[in-house]
């Protein structure tokens, strides 16, 4: 009997054995609405990567991985308020806004088995997925899309431009280089009626956003980025640059005007700007007409354009169609460039064509009204004297780390200050004899293109007894860190002091990239600081 009755159980856990296994999703299966997602993926946006091949596959490629949002990787501060690393938090409240961890599940809290995705201040990914402004976006399922590369220190997603969150798509997706139509790559179209005149002084741009205008074209053909607003305080233009691509890689961007007549009595006239020049980069004008449905290309040589400089503009480049005249087409502007070691970058300005264009430049914006000589405070503010290791008057004790004299990337004059990153809170500093209850400008450049390295200015104010004056931290001391940029930056701050404030500590800080631990070794570069009395 003993036998039988084994003999019966064995028999009733095969039935079971095997029915359960019938109902366990094929690797490839969409599990259902709580479940992890289980595949391995292939990094598309329909079999997207899951959190271990993601983890696995770090070679820089742009893919889309899936998993819960479980917490995100916060700042650590010690006792004086200085940062002092980095650490996973899966409990709310969150203070962070550039980053979120995923997991294979929701209810995750082990690190190790979390993935750190990296969302970009102020873009449309931080303001719809970040824990600090949207707590209850935690335990929600997201797939998004971004590089494989280390970040934290560890595996990480990185640079990430769409996602998916509560079947809301978000962002731009990258999709390498678009499929053009080799006989009329550009898109031009002759179906509109064809402009007499037209102008663009690109006023419309914003700071490092693609461009787009009714008429106008704006293309990659080699690469995913395309000509983009830049402000150059205060100047708004066009930019077209290597960054964003790989050292090695070539960018081909074209900015093309509307379709229009050429008339033999008007003119077609620009300005250009250029920045780390080098021969393996290009800026060429083309007239460009669509015939039989193909596109045909005509360069026209421009004498002037800009091969050498730091964003100092050419005006009123002059691009002769007199050969043309009578026909419709287009003129296009072509940027070709190899990505070496510098980001380089052309830029356009006040593209004009109609009756006498050309003939008056475009007034320049009114400049700030420059200080008095010798109302800038600061002793050697751009650099320019220098000690055997550390610049005059910025000699103190509180200047610390590794400081270098740059004398090709720079802002003005003939040199800037290099400050390398390192553990703990790299300084330069100046104290300076100020007046209580007047009203001051507190300014600097500085260049930030380098991810293992962050800034921000951290000022002063010290009474006569040499004791602080915490009344104004709030708006001297900077909360947040500078931001990957190519072009320089300018900090400028306008207080009114308080009555007993007597000395103010001009004081600028660097430190390691956003991944903090193992991030050292990057630079910031700063030039022409500025502290000057204005009432």
């Amino acid at each position: 009997m003993k036998k039988i009755l084994n003999a019966l159980f064995l028999t009733l856990l095969a039935v079971f054995t095997f029915s359960s296994c019938s109902d366990v999703p094929a690797p490839y299966d969409i599990l259902g609405e709580g479940d992890a997602p289980g595949v391995v993926g292939d990094g598309t946006k329909e079999n997207p990567y899951n959190i271990e091949a993601a983890q696995q596959k770090q070679d820089g490629s742009i893919a889309w991985v899936q998993g819960y949002i479980v917490g995100a990787i916060e700042n650590v501060y010690d006792d004086k308020g200085e940062f002092a690393g980095n650490k996973a938090s899966f409990t709310a409240p969150f203070n962070i806004t550039s980053n979120v961890l995923i997991a294979e599940s929701p209810d995750e809290t082990n690190e190790s088995k979390c993935l750190p995705v990296k969302i970009k201040n102020g873009s449309d990914l931080a303001n719809a997925l970040n824990l600090k402004d949207h707590p209850d976006n935690k335990g929600g399922l997201l797939l998004i899309q971004g590089e494989l590369s280390k970040g934290f220190g560890k595996a990480a997603l990185i640079n990430t431009t769409a996602a998916v969150f509560n079947n809301q798509p978000i962002g731009e997706e990258q999709g390498g280089e678009e499929e053009l139509d080799p006989n009329n790559p550009l898109g031009l179209d002759i179906t509109v009626t064809p402009l007499t005149d037209f102008s663009n002084d690109f006023a419309d741009v914003e700071h490092q956003k693609d461009y787009s205008k009714t008429g106008w074209i704006n293309k990659a053909v080699k690469g995913t980025r395309i000509w983009q607003g830049a402000i150059y305080d205060p100047q708004k233009y066009l930019a077209a640059s290597t960054y964003g691509i790989k050292e090695g890689e070539t960018a081909e961007y074209w900015f093309v005007t509307p379709y229009f007549t050429v008339s033999a009595d008007k003119k077609f006239t620009f300005k250009a700007t250029v920045n780390k020049y080098s021969e393996t980069m290009s800026l060429k004008v083309f007239f460009l007409q669509l015939k039989d449905g193909k596109m045909e290309q005509h360069e026209i040589p421009v004498n002037g354009i800009p091969t050498t400089g730091t964003y100092q503009w050419t005006n009123d480049l002059m691009v002769d169609l007199t050969a043309y005249a009578g026909q419709n087409g287009f003129v296009g502007f072509q940027y070709v460039a190899l990505r070496e070691k510098d980001v380089q970058t052309y830029g356009l300005d006040d593209i004009v064509y109609g009756e006498g264009s050309g003939t008056e430049p475009k007034p320049e914006p009114e400049p700030e009204p420059e200080p008095t000589p010798g109302a800038n405070l600061l002793v050697n503010p751009g650099f320019e004297e220098w000690l055997e290791k550390l610049p005059t008057a910025w000699d103190n004790k509180y200047n610390t780390g590794e400081i270098t004299k740059e004398t090709t990337i720079k802002h003005g004059g003939n040199n800037s200050l290099r400050q390398k990153s390192d553990d703990g809170t790299q300084k330069i500093q100046q104290e300076v004899a100020v007046e209580g209850g007047k009203k001051y400008r507190i300014s600097y450049w500085f260049l930030d293109n380098d991810p293992k390295a962050r800034s921000r200015y951290w000022f002063a104010l010290v009474d006569a007894n040499n004791k602080t004056v915490n009344d104004l931290n709030s708006e001297i001391q900077q909360s947040s860190y500078s931001e990957d940029n190519p072009e320089w930056q300018q900090v400028k701050i306008e207080v009114t002091l308080p009555e007993n404030v007597a000395k103010i500590r001009y004081e600028v800080r660097t430190y390691r990239g956003e991944d903090a631990k193992g991030t050292g070794g990057g630079y910031i570069y700063y030039d022409d600081m500025e502290l000057v009395k204005i009432e």
